[in-house]
């Protein structure tokens, strides 16, 4: 990662942030999702989602972010490139927090990195009510993590026994984060229904197409039939039209009942 100041980004305040594409300026799409590496607390790239309902997602290492700025990630993107999120990987955030003593400290709910180094400078989590800690959220180190699974972090006992608790500006900054993650499904959900209400509405225009162009075609063949000769006759039956033949054929009764010819001769 080049062209950056040491500092420490909140990985809330990371989401929804827009990227771009340094070489080409085009709008890549939102932050909404950071990748840790548990095993060993870096970030080691993130994802942005674009198009319509967030379905688009473009995924991109840590070697190709090249900028995190206060309103934007700049990044280094060749389409067709794309990295795909490693396996040893963890979102973290709602990871249950256990201790090696078998008991419930709280959740996380946030964490803070390096931006420079993308190194996680700690984690945030709030208190379940052990040991009578009830409101606020806490620091917790990295060094006192044992292990990450897919659901819950076990960390050290004696680290949550005394955790610091951050200021309140940064406990507002996690509200906010919480707020957002609230928004964006709203937001997600509304648009889901947005296209649904237009995949509808242009199936009912097709169908009132279909039926209009129906009834065209209906008026037309009436008016054709009214203009051709013998429009009271069956199409499929053309051997009832008189004007199929040119001479017409005396009925059979008429010839069985005709006299017969006399030769003179005789």
């Amino acid at each position: 990662m080049a062209d950056m100041e040491p500092s420490v980004i909140q990985h809330s305040d990371l989401l929804g942030r827009l990227v771009i594409d340094r070489n080409t300026t085009d709008d890549l799409g939102r932050v909404d999702q950071v990748w840790l590496a548990h095993k060993t607390h870096q970030i080691v790239g993130l994802s942005c989602k674009s198009g319509l309902l967030g379905r688009k997602h473009t995924e991109f290492s840590w070697g190709q972010i090249e900028t995190i700025g206060d309103e934007s990630v700049l990044v280094s993107y060749v389409a067709g490139t794309e990295t795909q999120r490693p396996p040893d990987t963890e979102l973290i955030i709602g990871h249950e927090v256990w201790t090696d003593g078998g008991n419930r400290a709280g959740t996380v709910v946030d964490y803070r990195f390096n931006v420079a180094t993308g190194a996680v400078v700690d984690y945030l989590f709030v208190s379940n009510g052990w040991r009578g800690r009830m409101d606020g959220v806490y620091r917790l180190s990295p060094t006192a993590v044992i292990s990450v699974g897919s659901k819950r972090m076990i960390v050290n006992k004696t680290a949550v026994e005394e955790p610091e608790q951050v200021s309140a500006g940064l406990a507002d900054r996690v509200t906010k984060m919480t707020e957002f993650l609230k928004d964006d499904l709203s937001r997600t959900k509304d648009d889901m229904k947005a296209a649904l209400e237009g995949t509808q509405a242009i199936a009912s225009q097709v169908q009132s197409q279909g039926q209009k162009l129906a009834d065209q075609a209906q008026e037309k063949v009436a008016d054709l039939g009214d203009r051709l000769p013998g429009r009271h006759l069956s199409v499929a039956d053309p051997q009832s039209s008189p004007e199929v033949s040119g001479t017409e054929e005396p009925p059979a009764d008429s010839l069985a009942d005709a006299p017969a010819e006399t030769d003179p001769k005789v």
